[in-house]
């Protein structure tokens, strides 16, 4: 095996995971979910304190 076949394997591996993490990012069923967390900052209770 060449070692420029190992890098486009790679490459092309490391694209499609990128591509599973942005169709699991806005995938329909987890947009409740990131919506909730983006308010975590704003939330006024604070705990712990």
């Amino acid at each position: 095996m060449d070692i420029n076949i190992l890098r486009i394997m790679v490459t092309a591996l490391s694209f499609a995971v990128f591509l599973g993490i942005v169709a699991w990012a806005v995938w329909p069923a987890n947009r409740q979910r990131f919506e909730a967390d983006a308010m975590i900052p704003f939330d006024d209770d604070v705990k712990g304190t």
